[in-house]
Order: C-alpha cells, then structure tokens, then sequence
C-alpha cells in the first residue's frame, strides 16, 4: 500500500499543495493512506475524500480551495486595535481567552470544505494525530469516525498558545506537530510499505534571524524543535528497515519501506501565521518545482534537500 504523509507548517502547506498538483494532478500517482498533522492534517483529510481514479479533482479542489484563503479565513483577533494578543495572557474573570487569536474562521473553513461521509465512501485511510493536554498523550483518528473527524482535524491544527486548542468528548486536544511532525508511524501502522513525505520545511534550520527580537528568537526555537522532532519521525523508517533486514521478530510477516521525502532547500517564509496570497502562490509554485525536480521512480529510498 502508498502512503502520502503530510508534515505541519501553517501557510507553509501551499508548499503541499504545489507538490501534490504534480504528483497526483500530472502524474495521476495514487495513494491508499493519508496521514498528516497540522495543516497537512487539513490537506491530507480534503485529499482523502475521492476515491481512486480521481486524483486530478483532488489536486485541483486542494489548490483551488488554497486561492481563496487569506489570513482572515484561517484566524482572526479576539479585540481589535492595541488589545490584539492581550486576552491570551489574561485571567479567565479579567477576559482572557485560551489562545491568542480566535479560530472561529477555521472552524468555518474546514467545516465547509471537509466532508466526513465523504471521507468514509472514499475507500482510502485516513489518520489524524492531535494531542491530549491532559495526558500529554497522542491520540489518533481515523475514517472510520466520522461523527469526530473535523473536530479532530482543527485539534491537530491547533497551534500551541496561538490557535484554540479543541474539546472532544472532555478531553482537550492541541496541534499533534507537539509530539510528531510528520506521522510516517501511523502510515506504517496503517499498512505503507510505499511512502511519499512532503515536508515544508529544510533538514537543518537555516537562515537569518533577529537576535534582539523576541518574536523571531521564539520562531527560530520552535524552528529547531520541530526539524529534530521530524528528523525523529524519518529516523522510524530506517529503524524498521534495520529490525526487518535483521528479521527480528517485530519484523516477521512485514515488508521492507521505501520512504521518499520532498523538503524545501530553505525555509519557505518567517511566519507560517501568516496566509499571504502571494507568498501561497509562490510557495505553490516552488512545491511544484521541486517535486517535478524529484526521481519518484526509483526504488532506492530517497530524500530532496
């Protein structure tokens, strides 16, 4: 079975979308399992609902549903003017809210776009990882719960302080790139023994950074956090391949993986907050680009970089 595995990265998933317009909309590759979290947790659910056959629609659908988004689709501020970012800091009784900004836009979006019963007919996997505050737990969703799943989406795109981490059923749930960035696990445990990982960000955190300003030190330290948590999610794959060509006996009666990983060479933009048009346009291209660069044929496990 072939996998698509979708890392997170805000509006850094029209990287994403790019790469998938060539290689599901010119190619016609076709995928068993989708896996993602964040907003590849959003790009691989619109994916997974049309069934086999239909990859350019599904191609399409994703780009055009990405043309229309700006950032007042995605968030928008509790208060306006200079008491933006202050409610997330407040107590409860004094007006303050969970996150920094509201996530009601989102909310509407993947409501609209995201159809659970069609997810469900589709007869391709879905799963979709988010973590528990409670527990600290990671918890995974699938196709076959359709009565949670877009609740489950927006929970793994709950951005850590700044999105508004999502209830279901008691439990309180945040953005899944907290424990695993890319969830190549849940597509091995799905049953790929194929896998195509998009990535939208480089193997090493590179790039120019303001030293004196607090919000680019705290991006560059999420920056870091995450490239070794995905560093961690692709180390899986080769720890597999180790137990199976040792034929340890987690092992037995699996197959070999053959994983392939598309990244940019350099970070796509300073803040994944931010829904640019322009910079979604750009970046689509780029993904474009970058995946038609790519040797997908070949049978040795692969990375662009």
């Amino acid at each position: 079975m072939r996998a698509l595995v979708l890392s997170g990265g805000g509006a850094k998933g029209a990287y994403q979308v790019g790469a998938i317009k060539y290689l599901m909309g010119e190619r016609g590759e076709h995928y068993d399992i989708f896996t993602g979290t964040s907003v590849g947790a959003i790009n691989a659910a619109y994916l997974s609902m049309f069934p086999a056959g239909n990859e350019l629609d599904a191609a399409k659908g994703l780009r055009n549903l990405w043309l229309d988004i700006d950032s007042s689709k995605i968030w928008g501020k509790w208060y306006w003017g200079l008491l933006g970012l202050l409610p997330a800091v407040l107590p409860k009784w004094l007006g303050g809210k969970p996150s920094a900004y509201s996530t009601a836009p989102l909310r509407k979006l993947v409501g609209k776009h995201l159809k659970p019963k069609a997810v469900q007919a589709s007869g391709k996997l879905l799963r979709i990882g988010a973590v528990d505050l409670d527990s600290g737990a990671r918890r995974v969703w699938d196709e076959r719960d359709p009565a949670h799943l877009v609740k489950a989406v927006l929970a793994s795109s709950s951005f850590p302080m700044f999105f508004e981490p999502v209830e279901i059923n008691g439990r309180l749930y945040t953005d899944a790139g907290v424990r695993e960035v890319s969830p190549i696990e849940d597509a091995i445990k799905a049953g790929a023994r194929e896998i195509h990982l998009i990535s939208t960000g480089p193997a090493e955190v590179v790039g120019r950074f303001d030293r004196k300003g607090g919000l680019s030190l705290g991006r560059r330290v999420l920056g870091v956090m995450e490239s070794e948590i995905e560093r961690w999610d692709v180390k899986s794959v080769e720890l597999y391949n180790a137990l199976y060509e040792a034929k340890h006996p987690k092992a037995i009666g699996k197959s070999h993986i053959t994983l392939k990983v598309l990244r940019p060479d350099q970070d796509l933009m300073d803040n994944a907050l931010d829904f640019n048009p322009t910079d979604i346009v750009t970046n689509m291209t780029r993904g474009f680009m970058d995946a038609r660069m790519m040797k997908w044929d070949s049978t040795v496990v692969s990375e662009r970089n």
